[in-house]
């Protein structure tokens, strides 16, 4: 099998800087002869480590530390593989917040990147910390196993992830892990040679690292890069696995020397033979995946990367093209006989060869072929369009209404709502507006005004990954009162590159920069750069969609300060700002003069449709948005759509002299013989059907926030009978429900005016690109959203009819029993009269009741007996009154409970109306 310099080895073994691991033969303290991972116990780890597999790493781990407690006496292996679990899941999902609030730290703010040197340092301190101490035999053991299980896992996220800042930061913590191991020259065998496989470790991580500079050159398919990237990441695993196999040997060794000594391992300088099992072990599952790595990086540095430097080279003479296509050729031979070797078999990076030998077979064949033309771009550039919306704020202010005034104040001499964006000044004009829309000059002014927000004190500058420096991109932020916002750079062929005169470009140069607008750019560097005096430079961005991210962000920080949202509101959309940007970039190719090549330098203009046919590299500017590359030069493998897709993805012929394309998120105009203001008027027809991505996705999520919160109000509402604060806040979820059904549907009304252009050409433009790059499917999405609003609107308004049917049976109620008490009080004012007249009526027979007595007994003139009597008529008197007085303010405290009752009850929604009870 092929060696770090691509040759084979005369025994098999991989050749890692001169560095051979010892076979698996080697007699170790144990006197077994056999490869530790055969057994039981690490024969699965071994196996799904290959496969880029965790499980059996974990098993492997709990293993170690499965008999140990934690002071409260709690298992450590379920709390470190719990805490690991979640931790890995943060890393695939790129979100900590769970995380981060079990290690009691504060979670990044919205849009602001994960902080995974502070998140890794905690996660590895409590890890640590569940350990037994470091200065003790058993402490250094569970170090070094976790050393290496934490390189070996970052092979594995890797596989699934991009985990550049995460790979660093687990370096870094795993440097502390080892700075915690107290070691001095005296210190005894075992304690040093854990520090070692940790030391090991951290190497093997920063071997990661420079595989993963490799990674994001070949994202960029700056070949340049790739073999010089690729050239250090072998030699640093040529390093780790020289370092690994020398290790190994002195653990065998060491643990050969702990046999002889017994019982005294310790005292002979050896290695207790369990530990030196241990550690064979775990460098010997360091070695087998060093021994599948090494090639691959190996033939990327010596094969791939110089042949396709040689393909590319050629492109713009043909000069050359049959040695190009032998050494395209000896190249694949180099990747077929990894693929075939023992290692190829297992080696997951065989895969990863398999995928660069194919366009190296295909561009040998192109090679071979005398008849064959190849793409060269003389007049073509590329613009990238970020669409995004503006929010509505919580508190139903339009933000994007609020915004588009405060510009328009702005433009008559008032202060700027946006002053600054991604840390440089700028300037607010009015954008250009081509007259192909329709000249409705009140509509115009209140729904599809426009600004251009440019930055006339900068110049975006590039720096590609082959060093390459790319200077003035044109760069603007456009603000429409309609809401269809977006950032737009350019690049082109007459875009400067400094050091070297006007080129053209060849597909590989139309390959890099349609790769340019997304999230799998590569090592690409963009700046602000000064060009007046007193202007500084902006910070560095990775890429196009990083620099966008920042410019969408800052634009979301002047909107939400401008009508005072809640913080919460304005990180929600900081948060979800760059995962839009990088679903829904846009890619527009423009061609305006095009050349085909032929063997031998010769060369013919492209001037229509049929003159495509059969020219390498015309699908480049075909094929929609790359994910990660998987060769640098994926482009030739690209297919010629069928005729199937050829029809229903063109508009050519039947308009215009374009071709126009569409293949989702890329659109492309081939206009050779188009004059340049109807070039101008497809590219603003293009952008605008890109545009309406943005406010259609945001006025959707906007929508469903609000069918949402009605439908919480529902939930927590779901019986008649509830308490005045209730209804009124079911009447304005009611209300606001409403606003955002009429606002949606005024949005998509609006847009669909809008399309209506001028002329019937114009028209069929943007309904073509808009039935492909993916707005009719938000449209019809938007939709579906606004369908369900609807149904929760009526949802509210038949409880809300509930409600207002309640009051209405509870204000009859009250009627009927203030009539009935009203009544009562009539019949009471009649009753009194007669009461009092009985009352005197009472109190004249009692005199009468004396007299008769008085002469019967024949008391007269004692004026004792007169006292008394009249005391007992007063007395009398006095007890009627009492009594009546009693009994009418007893009536009227009855009907008063009565009512006060009735009022709790009907503001707790307890009384129900009289058919109910």
């Amino acid at each position: 099998m092929p060696d770090a310099r691509g040759e084979g080895t005369d025994d098999g073994e991989l050749d890692v800087g001169h560095a051979r691991s010892p076979r698996a033969s080697d007699p170790l303290t144990t006197g077994r002869s056999h490869d530790p991972l055969e057994t039981e116990g690490w024969a699965p780890v071994r196996r799904d480590l290959r496969r880029r597999d965790a499980g059996a790493l974990r098993t492997m781990l709990g293993r170690e530390i499965d008999d140990l407690v934690d002071p409260d006496g709690n298992s450590v292996v379920n709390l470190v593989l719990r805490l690991w679990a979640r931790f890995s899941q943060a890393v695939y999902d790129e979100d900590v917040d769970v995380i981060s609030a079990e290690l009691e730290i504060a979670p990044p703010e919205g849009g602001d990147p994960v902080d995974w040197d502070t998140v890794v340092a905690h996660v590895f301190d409590r890890i640590v910390t569940l350990l037994p101490p470091a200065d003790t035999a058993r402490g250094a053991r569970c170090r070094a196993t976790f050393a290496v299980f934490v390189s070996c896992e970052t092979v594995v996220f890797w596989e699934y992830s991009v985990v550049a800042a995460e790979v660093r930061a687990m370096r870094r913590g795993l440097e502390a892990v080892g700075a915690g191991m107290p070691v001095e020259p005296a210190s005894a065998p075992d304690a040093l040679m854990c520090h070692e496989v940790v030391g090991l470790a951290v190497d093997l991580l920063g071997a990661v690292e420079r595989q993963l500079d490799v990674e994001q050159a070949m994202a960029a398919c700056a070949v340049t890069a790739v073999r010089r990237t690729a050239g250090a990441a072998r030699a640093a695993l040529a390093a780790a696995a020289e370092e690994a196999a020398e290790l190994r040997g002195r653990v065998a060794a060491s643990g050969r020397l702990g046999a002889d000594g017994a019982d005294g391992a310790e005292s002979s300088g050896g290695l207790p033979e369990d530990l030196a099992a241990h550690l064979d072990a775990l460098l010997a599952l360091v070695l087998d995946d060093l021994t599948g790595t090494v090639p691959y990086f190996a033939l990327l540095a010596d094969e791939i990367a110089p042949a396709s430097e040689a393909f590319l080279a050629n492109l713009g003479t043909r000069t050359d093209d049959a040695a190009v296509a032998d050494r395209l050729t000896r190249a694949a031979e180099a990747c077929r006989a990894f693929e075939d070797s023992d290692v190829g078999q297992w080696s997951v990076f065989a895969t990863e060869v398999r995928a660069h030998r194919a366009p190296l077979e295909a561009a040998a064949a192109y090679c071979a072929r005398p008849d064959l033309e190849t793409l060269e771009l003389v007049a073509a550039d590329v613009t990238y369009l970020y669409p995004f919306g503006l929010p509505v704020a919580g508190s139903a202010t339009d933000v994007r209404r609020e915004l588009m005034a405060a510009l328009q104040e702005a433009g008559g001499g008032g202060s700027s709502p946006i002053e600054t964006l991604a840390g440089v000044p700028v300037v607010i004009d009015d954008a250009p507006r081509s007259d192909g829309w329709l000249a409705s000059t009140w509509v115009q002014d209140r729904d599809y005004r426009a600004f251009r927000v440019v930055f006339p004190d900068h110049e975006l500058v590039l720096e590609t990954a082959d060093g390459v420096t790319i200077v003035g991109l044109d760069v603007d932020l456009r603000l429409s009162g309609m809401g269809n916002h977006y950032v737009r750079i350019r690049v082109g062929t007459d875009t400067q590159v400094e050091g070297a005169e006007h080129r053209r470009w060849n597909a590989h140069d139309l390959e890099q920069a349609v790769r340019r607008g997304g999230q799998f750019a590569g090592a690409e560097q963009v700046r602000f750069r000064a060009r007046t005096p007193g202007a500084l430079d902006s910070e560095e961005f990775g890429t196009l969609l990083s620099l966008a991210t920042r410019i969408v962000g800052d634009v979301a920080r002047s909107a939400h300060r401008l009508v005072g949202s809640p913080p919460a509101d304005l990180d929600r959309d900081l948060g979800i700002v760059e995962g839009f940007l990088a679903r829904y970039c846009q890619v527009l190719v423009m061609v305006g003069r095009a050349e085909a090549v032929t063997a031998g330098g010769g060369r013919r203009a492209l001037v229509d449709v049929a003159a495509l046919d059969g020219v390498l590299g015309v699908t480049t500017a075909l094929t929609a948005q790359r994910a990660l590359a998987q060769s640098a030069l994926e482009w030739v493998t690209y297919e010629s759509p069928s005729p199937e897709v050829r029809a229903r993805r063109t508009l050519a012929g039947r308009i215009r002299r374009e071709l126009i394309w569409c293949a989702g998120d890329l659109t492309a105009v081939f206009g050779p013989t188009a004059p340049h203001w109807q070039v101008l008027e497809t590219e603003a027809l293009a952008e605008f059907a890109s545009s309406l991505i943005g406010v259609f996705w945001r006025r959707q999520q906007w929508l469903r926030s609000v069918v949402d919160d009605a439908g919480r109000h529902l939930a927590g509402n779901d019986a008649a009978g509830a308490t005045h604060a209730a209804v009124a806040d079911l009447e304005d979820a009611e209300r606001r429900l409403g606003e955002a059904i009429r606002h949606v549907q005024l949005l998509v009304d609006r847009a669909n005016e809008h399309v209506l252009s001028k002329d019937q050409q114009g028209r069929e433009v943007c309904y073509h690109l808009i039935g492909l790059n993916g707005v009719a499917e938000l449209q019809r999405s938007l939709g579906a959203t606004v369908q369900a609003a609807l149904s929760t609107q009526r949802f509210l308004q038949e409880r809300l009819d509930a409600e207002h049917r309640h009051e209405r049976a509870l204000a009859e109620e009250e009627g009927r029993a203030a009539e009935a008490e009203q009544a009562e009080r009539a019949e009471k004012s009649r009753q009194r009269p007669l009461e009092v007249l009985l009352a005197v009526l009472a109190v004249v027979g009692l005199i009468d009741l004396f007299g008769w007595v008085n002469d019967a007994v024949g008391i007269v003139g004692l004026s004792v007996w007169w006292v008394a009597e009249t005391v007992a008529i007063v007395a009398v008197a006095g007890l009627l009154l009492w009594l009546g007085m009693r009994a009418w303010r007893v009536s009227d405290g009855e009907r008063e409970r009565r009512r006060r009752v009735r009022s709790v009850q009907r503001e707790r929604g307890d009384l129900a109306p009289p058919g109910e009870r």
